[in-house]
C-alpha cells in the first residue's frame, strides 16, 4: 500500500493526494502553516469576538458565543481559551452520542465547576440510537452517523434558539488549511458533513420502529432566516493548532484527565467515546490504518517523531481487536460474524 514519503498516511485515507515526490497534502499543508502570520490572525480573531460581544449585548442575551463541546481535548481547549484568554461568555452545547466514557463524565463535572460556563446537553432516545447505529454500519460501514450529524447540527440549533451571535469550533490536527478556513455554515453542512454519510440519506435509516421524525433529531439544521446574524467559525483558522501541547495545557490548568484508548499510544486523543476503539478497528479493516497511524503522522509533522519510529508504533498498535467490541455488539444486537462481514464488504481498495 502506498504511503506518504514524509508521514505514514496511506492512499486509502479519505481525501489524500500525493505530489510528484510522494508527499501528501496533509504534510504540504502543515508546511504552509509556517508561512501564515499567526499574530495577524490572532488580531482578526479578537476583532470578530469583540463584535460578537457587542451583538450579544445588543440582543440582550447572556451568552456571546456557543462552543460545541464533547469534553475531548479540542473542545475543552476552545472552551478554556474563550473564557480565560478572550473573556467570552460561552454556552457549551453538547450532543450526547450515548457513548461517553466515565472519564469524560468526570471531566465534564470538573471543567464546568472550575470554569463556570453555561452548558446545555441533548441526549437522544437510546433505542433510536442503537438501531440507527446498526443500520448505518450495515449500509456504509460507519456506525457514527448520528454522532457526525448531531454534533454539528445541535450547536447551530442552540445558537439560533437563543440568538447567540457566534459559534466557535475547535479543530483537528488532521484538518487541511482550507477546511479550517471554511465558515461552518450551511454550505459546509452540505459539502462536508452530509458528504461524510457516503450517500446515506436520513430516510434510509427509518424502519424497525424508527420513524422519519426520530431521524430529524439529528438532521434538523436551522434555516438561513434563523441563522441570520449568526456566524460559525473554526478557531483553527486563527490559532496554530497543536493538540499535544494543548492537551498538556488543559491537564495542567483544569485537571482534565485522559485515558488509554484502545489502538492508540497516547492518553489524550478521542478519550470521550467508549467505542472509539471499535471505530478505529473498523477503519483498519476497511482502509488498512488505525488511530496510531493518524496520530504518529501528526507527530511527524510536528517534529516530535521520526518516520521509522512512527512505522514501529503503527505496527505495534493498529489493527488489534478491541476489548470493547463485545459490549458494542451487544448494544447494537449484532454477532461478531455479521460485524466482520459488513466491515469487509465496505473495504476501500
Amino acid at each position: 500500500m502506498r504511503r506518504c514519503t514524509q508521514c505514514i498516511l496511506p492512499e486509502t485515507w479519505a481525501g489524500i493526494e500525493f505530489d510528484e515526490n510522494g508527499v501528501c497534502n496533509y504534510c504540504r499543508d502543515e508546511k504552509k502553516r509556517d508561512d501564515i502570520n499567526w499574530q495577524a490572525k490572532e488580531e482578526d480573531f479578537k476583532t470578530i469576538l469583540d463584535e460578537c460581544k457587542k451583538r450579544a449585548a445588543h440582543n440582550n442575551v447572556p451568552y456571546d458565543c456557543v462552543v460545541p463541546f464533547s469534553g475531548g481535548k479540542d473542545s475543552t481547549y476552545t472552551l478554556y481559551t474563550m473564557i480565560t484568554k478572550y473573556n467570552m461568555k460561552p454556552l457549551a452545547a453538547t450532543a450526547d452520542h450515548c457513548f461517553f466514557t466515565d472519564v469524560m463524565k468526570e471531566n465534564h463535572k470538573k471543567i464546568f465547576k472550575q470554569l463556570g460556563a453555561g452548558h446545555i446537553i441533548y441526549k437522544p432516545n437510546w433505542q433510536v440510537v442503537r438501531k440507527i447505529c446498526a443500520k448505518a454500519f450495515k449500509l456504509t460501514g460507519d456506525f457514527c452517523w448520528h454522532c457526525h450529524l448531531g454534533t454539528y447540527s445541535f450547536p447551530m440549533r442552540v445558537a439560533a434558539m437563543f440568538k447567540i451571535p457566534c459559534v466557535i469550533w475547535g479543530t483537528s490536527d488532521y484538518n487541511l488549511i482550507h477546511e479550517d478556513n471554511q465558515p461552518r455554515d450551511r454550505t459546509f453542512w452540505n459539502k462536508v458533513i452530509i458528504a461524510k454519510m457516503e450517500g446515506l440519506k436520513p430516510e434510509d435509516l427509518a424502519g424497525d420502529g424508527v420513524t422519519p421524525t426520530d431521524i430529524k433529531a439529528f438532521t434538523t439544521y436551522p434555516s438561513d432566516e434563523e441563522l441570520k446574524g449568526i456566524i460559525s467559525i473554526n478557531q483553527g483558522a486563527y490559532h496554530r493548532w497543536n493538540a499535544l501541547k494543548q492537551a498538556e495545557i488543559i491537564k495542567k490548568e483544569l485537571g482534565w484527565k485522559g485515558r488509554k484508548v484502545e489502538g492508540s499510544y497516547v492518553d489524550w486523543d478521542n478519550v470521550e467515546c467508549k467505542y472509539i476503539g471499535v471505530r478505529d478497528y473498523i477503519k483498519f479493516l476497511r482502509r488498512g490504518l488505525g488511530r496510531s497511524c493518524q496520530l504518529a503522522s501528526a507527530d511527524i509533522r510536528h517534529g516530535v517523531m521520526t518516520r521509522n519510529e512512527a512505522l514501529k508504533i503503527m505496527e505495534e498498535h493498529d489493527g488489534k481487536k478491541p476489548d470493547s467490541l463485545t459490549e458494542f455488539l451487544d448494544d447494537i444486537n449484532m454477532t461478531e460474524e455479521e460485524f466482520m462481514e459488513i466491515a469487509q464488504r465496505h473495504k476501500v481498495y
